[in-house]
């Protein structure tokens, strides 16, 4: 990173390149490759399928940080929470093999299925217990479904929840894990999974006749289910539930998927079922297979199946052979990429109480606050000077402006402690010898846990965002923008960095979500989330969009960018790097005047300051990616590469051009801009 030793160097090198119109400065023709050059050779991306930026860089930032304190066995070891956590990534570690797979998948179909005919192993080692479990037929399709409701709480003749909107139990039609209803090549890569999921977890490969008929049955069951009707909402009971489903014992299925969210009052919840009629047919057509031959081996084989799909969704496939390590060592375990993600996944509040009571603090918070207070200021400020917006536009914009809050890092220091307590994952046994078994567990408590936050209506809630994430956003909703914790790191953030600095790289974050609040689609938005559709609205929007269609076509002549320059999401992002530089530096020379009594810097100085500003401000958006990668970006994401969002956003300030001491008609000077704001 440049330091400002640095910058007065580059800045007697660009006046003495400048001194020569023949010469134009480096930074006059590519200033992405003195920013990012060097970068970018000590960063290469591994593959052509992967990429390297700074915010990667900034998440394996956090990612590393978590492997240490996870893979330090002294580290705080009386956190009996953090041992669960170290428990469960030692397992995803030292115990993700076949064999662990394979007996974790056999444990789980003999406790809640009591077996299973198509595995010889299971069906003749069940208990009595489980054997009256297996062939106990007389309870409809309860005991078959309840072990996904109760995982999940989807099977593929019902589903139950708590809705969000509304404080009642909502039953509707389920589906299934593997879904019928997609295109015939994706379809068959599905049925292949079918099989293989199968025989990895014993099947053998005399029974495949019977998963052909399951599957064969699934597709048709399947197909009919496929809503054709609204989702129509209605007020029910147990007894209409009955009506319309006789095969389910509804007071037991409620029973034992609300208990588990410690609710007492859970009996005297309403009930509303959605697409009654469709449930109705989906009991008969069960009800139906039931009377063919086979037809209840093949429905639990169905179950089975959509049970054991279920559980391999989030679940890491085993280690390949050949790897150098050792699985089954108990020594301290190695950095696995794909395990921290899950270890996130399953213990985010945990984790976030560590990193948060670590890395950043009241001060940091306060300061946040504070850069996003002060750069409101300028924007509510520049609003006036906006000649081409009408007088509503222009009090619609300083409205929401105004009204606008932040959450800056995290929501305090006991929150994280306040999300562990309410969470459930720490009632289950997990394991550092099985791995399948824990993430079974953890996907069960996920499910729990949005049932008992919807219930009892947490606040802070067990199923929300973790706040170590390396992530800013703007929410319409709340008119509100959020900075979470894991930001607050170099090239964003230096501790000691000066005012210059932090406002061209956090500060330009920042202003960059709150120029969302009052975008194309941002001003069709009230400070309360409203939409507005008066004429002055609809002119405002279009007025902002064709000023980005300067911005479009000079954004379209570069690399990968041609498909979307004129979409909307693309148009909202080049604006709001665009208009967001600039808030941030208009912010950031005005507190330089200010913390400077109002006396003048040095010429020299102030173009150094400046010069730091632009290249904080580049240097936090290096990045580069493989071919694959280039391809997917181009299409899937409504930004444009690193690269040209550092060019197009310098080649149209002409601050810029000055600290550098561009020329116009310079390729970082051209002579025709865009100014939108």
């Amino acid at each position: 990173m440049e330091t400002p030793d640095t910058a007065t160097n580059i800045l007697e090198e660009t006046g003495q390149n400048n001194t020569n119109n023949s010469h134009v400065s480096k930074h006059c023709i590519n200033f992405y490759e003195t920013a990012c050059g060097e970068w970018e050779k000590n960063n290469p991306f591994p593959d052509e399928d992967s990429s390297s930026t700074t915010f990667r860089k900034m998440e394996m930032n956090v990612d590393n940080y978590f492997w240490k304190i996870i893979a330090n066995d002294s580290y705080h070891k009386e956190d009996w929470r953090l041992q669960t956590a170290r428990a469960f990534y030692k397992s995803c570690v030292n115990s993700r093999n076949s064999n662990t797979a394979r007996d974790g998948r056999h444990h789980l179909i003999d406790m809640y299925f009591g077996g299973w005919e198509l595995i010889p192993s299971l069906s003749t080692n069940i208990n009595n217990t489980n054997k009256q479990k297996q062939n106990n037929m007389s309870n409809g399709f309860t005991n078959l479904f309840l072990p996904l409701l109760r995982q999940t709480g989807r099977s593929p003749l019902f589903s139950i929840n708590i809705a969000e909107d509304i404080f009642a139990v909502i039953i509707s039609p389920g589906q299934f894990a593997f879904h019928p209803d997609l295109p015939k090549t994706t379809m068959n890569e599905s049925e292949e999974d079918y099989y293989r999921l199968a025989f990895e977890t014993g099947v053998l490969q005399s029974n495949k006749t019977q998963l052909t008929e399951a599957f064969q049955t699934m597709i048709r069951l399947g197909k009919r289910s496929i809503p054709k009707t609204p989702n129509v909402r209605e007020l029910t009971t147990r007894n209409e539930l009955h009506s319309t489903c006789p095969e389910i014992d509804w007071s037991h299925v409620l029973e034992k998927v609300l208990q588990q969210t410690g609710y007492v009052r859970y009996q005297k919840l309403p009930i509303i079922i959605e697409r009654q009629s469709e449930l109705r047919q989906r009991c008969s057509e069960y009800r139906a297979l039931l009377k063919e031959k086979d037809g209840e081996s093949i429905l639990r084989t169905i179950a089975i199946m959509d049970f054991l799909r279920e559980q391999q969704k989030n679940t890491l496939n085993v280690h390949t052979i050949g790897m150098d390590y050792n699985l089954n060592s108990s020594s301290q375990p190695h950095f696995d990429e794909q395990c921290i993600t899950r270890l996130k996944d399953g213990f985010p509040w945990t984790l976030e109480r560590h990193y948060i009571r670590s890395h950043v603090n009241e001060t940091h918070k306060t300061e946040v606050i504070n850069m996003f207070n002060e750069i409101k200021v300028t924007i509510i400020n520049s609003i006036p000077k906006i000649k081409w917006l009408n007088d509503e536009g222009r009090k619609l914009m300083k409205q929401k402006v105004s009204n606008m809050d932040v959450f800056a890092l995290y929501s305090n220091q006991n929150a994280s402690e306040v999300k562990e307590i309410f969470s459930t994952v720490s009632q289950y046994p997990i394991r550092e010898d099985n791995y399948y078994k824990n993430e079974f567990y953890i996907r069960r408590a996920k499910y729990v846990d949005t049932l008992k936050t919807r219930l009892n209506k947490y606040n802070p809630s067990p199923i929300g965002t973790p706040e170590f994430r390396v992530a800013a956003h703007y929410r319409n909703d709340e008119n509100r923008i959020y900075l979470y914790s894991g930001i607050l790191q170099p090239p964003f953030y230096y501790e000691n960095g000066s005012l210059a600095s932090k406002y061209g790289a956090l500060g330009w974050i920042i202003s960059h979500e709150i120029m969302h609040a009052i975008g194309i689609e941002g001003v069709l938005l009230d400070k309360n989330n409203n939409r507005r559709t008066s004429f002055d609205a609809l002119l405002s929007s279009k007025l902002i969009q064709s000023k980005a269609i300067c911005l479009s076509y000079q954004y379209s002549f570069y690399d990968f960018t041609s498909l979307k320059a004129f979409q909307v999401s693309t148009q909202e992002e080049i604006l709001a790097d665009n208009n967001g530089l600039k808030a941030s530096y208009y912010t950031y020379r005005r507190l330089l005047n200010k913390f400077s009594n109002n006396v003048s810097q040095d010429h020299h100085q102030s173009l150094t300051s400046d010069r730091l500003f632009f290249l904080s401000f580049a240097q936090s958006l290096c990045g580069h990616h493989g071919q694959t990668m280039l391809l997917l970006t181009s299409v899937a994401q409504p930004h444009v590469l690193e690269k040209f969002r550092v060019t197009g956003v310098l080649v149209n300030n002409n601050r810029f051009a000055r600290a550098y001491g561009c020329p116009v008609g310079s390729p970082m000077n051209p002579e025709v801009e865009c100014d939108v704001w």
